[in-house]
């Protein structure tokens, strides 16, 4: 029996549909067997960890116990695509059964608490899709899917839940959202209550003044800064426990992930090994450059979540660096834009906003009149004359300050003016206390900077109509500047920086709320103003 075991082991392992049968055949009570030992790991569970869809598909309908049954670490085959990464085979899963977002697994957790404790959105809302009252699952620590997510920081996974409770039409969604949002775990904190622990600003219609067991409000304990205790076991790897096997499922070869771990080792046992603080860590590994531009997305993520598993955000404050998951990336300005408009540009070339990106800048280059009218289209740019060609730049027009005296002491391009020239031409023009808005050419100034530059020779350079909309485009689409947006910047850095700022903010869509730092931004008062704005 157990050398039948072995070789139904080996023939999940491989996905190999014709050998179960000739073990079946056999012996035909070999799964009948198993079944009846509560905890195994069956062939559904091996075959789901590793991704064998059709294998998995055949023993779900040989055998669909196997389906609920815990392995004995206390995973069921669904829990163990998820922790595994296995999207399209827990998709094939739910396809069979779609009761098996509510399948608990080790301490109460089901697939819906895992997407939301590893941020897999499109898991996420398809759960909820397929079975909407599992939002009311609650762990044996009586947390929700909310409570899961902001345990681990996953404010997307958060807004994510609270928003499908919010917009959910179904016949129990009020009760749903009244119930969820006001849910106590065993510590008596409301998702309110966890939410303001970890400094995530709550905008649902949840009762703010319910208290914790520690009869405090949501508000008190958000200035008491209140300390979450981590009491769950963590889901995400540290970076001293990902082996060659992650390496391979984030894309390297067999050779490549031995080297890369053999990198990462030494770049972690620099920093102080296992102990060592996240950021001491990072550091390291950016600064010995263990990841590479070509390196696939989903290595950049495996190693930046993995250093920063057990990060504390309510106590540590934002960790050194972010990195967009793939659902943020495209719902980004650009992301957005590349997801509507990739297919028609780049053909079949088009994957996703990340995979595609230096192919997307690459088009918006040598195509500049596509890309210019699809993003001033977005940016809602409306011209008293539209324009009909894209055009080279000239030369800015500098105008010269003198040193000593009114002789610039130089010969000036044809295109610049000296000081004295600049104030004369400007004297005929009328003042008034009254504006309206008139045409004005492209070529017409905006603004004018100062700054004696890097050699030191102190100029003037004029702003055109075109500055204000590049600037806008950029911060549009790299800065991803959106409606509500603060854009936080000090008033003693970057003489150019501080009318990009402005141009971006009113015209790219950020209510024109610039908050502008009186100091240099190297001390916590800075970090502070942030939080404040």
């Amino acid at each position: 029996m157990d050398e039948r075991i072995e070789r139904l082991k080996r023939v999940a392992e491989g996905g190999d549909i014709d050998n179960l049968y000739m073990l079946i055949q056999e012996d035909a009570y070999l799964l009948e067997h198993i079944d009846q030992v509560p905890f195994f790991d069956t062939p559904l569970h091996i075959a789901a960890s590793i991704g064998h869809i059709p294998f998995v598909l055949e023993m779900m309908r040989l055998k669909p116990s196997f389906a609920r049954k815990s392995n004995p670490d206390g995973f069921s085959p669904i829990h163990l695509a998820i922790r595994n990464g296995q999207a399209q085979m827990v998709r094939q899963l739910l396809q069979v059964d779609g009761n098996l977002v509510r399948a608990k697994g080790r301490e109460g957790m089901t697939p819906l608490h895992y997407a939301a404790a590893y941020d897999y959105l499109d898991l996420l809302a398809e759960f909820l899709s397929v079975c909407p009252h599992s939002i009311e699952d609650v762990t044996i620590r009586n947390m929700t899917a909310l409570h899961i997510a902001l345990k681990y920081n996953k404010l997307e996974s958060f807004k994510l839940l609270v928003g499908w409770l919010g917009q959910n039409r179904s016949e129990n969604s009020i009760v749903w959202e009244r119930k969820v949002l006001n849910w106590k775990d065993e510590e008596g904190n409301t998702v309110l209550h966890v939410a303001a622990v970890s400094h995530v600003l709550a905008w649902t219609n949840a009762d703010i003044n319910i208290k914790n067991l520690e009869v405090t409000t949501t508000l008190q304990q958000d200035n008491n800064v209140a300390t979450h205790t981590q009491t769950e076991r963590e889901v995400v790897k540290s970076i001293s426990e990902v082996g060659v096997e992650d390496l391979v499922k984030a894309g390297l070869g067999i050779e490549e992930a031995n080297e890369f771990e053999r990198v990462l080792k030494e770049a972690i046992l620099s920093a102080g090994a296992k102990g060592s603080e996240p950021r001491e860590v990072w550091r390291e590994i950016v600064g010995r450059m263990v990841l590479k531009p070509w390196h696939p997305h989903e290595l950049h993520q495996l190693v930046y979540y993995s250093v920063y598993a057990n990060w504390d955000l309510s106590t540590n404050g934002p960790p050194l660096y972010w990195f967009p998951s793939l659902y943020q990336s495209k719902h980004s300005n650009l992301g957005c834009l590349m997801e509507k408009y990739g297919s028609k540009l780049l053909g079949t070339s088009y994957k996703d906003p990340i995979t595609s990106f230096s192919l997307f800048q690459k088009f918006s280059v040598q195509h500049p009149e596509a890309y210019w009218s699809i993003v001033l289209r977005e940016l809602s740019v409306s011209f008293h004359e539209a324009p009909n060609r894209v055009v080279e730049a000239a030369p800015y027009k500098a105008i010269v300050l003198p040193v000593i005296g009114n002789d610039v002491g130089i010969q000036l391009r044809e295109q610049d003016l000296s000081w004295n020239d600049f104030l004369s031409s400007a004297n005929h023009h009328l003042r008034s206390n009254h504006y309206i808005p008139i045409y004005q050419p492209v070529e017409s100034v905006t603004n004018i900077l100062f700054s004696s530059g890097t050699t030191g020779e102190p100029k003037a350079i004029p702003w055109t109509q075109i500055s204000p909309i590049r600037c806008a485009a950029d911060s549009w689409a790299h800065m991803d500047t959106q409606i509500g947006d603060v854009v936080c910047w000090p008033t003693n850095l970057g003489w150019v920086m501080e009318p990009i700022l402005l141009y971006s903010c009113f015209l790219a869509g950020a209510s024109a709320t610039l908050a502008l730092y009186h100091g240099s931004p190297l001390g916590r008062s800075f970090g502070k103003f942030v939080q404040v704005t």
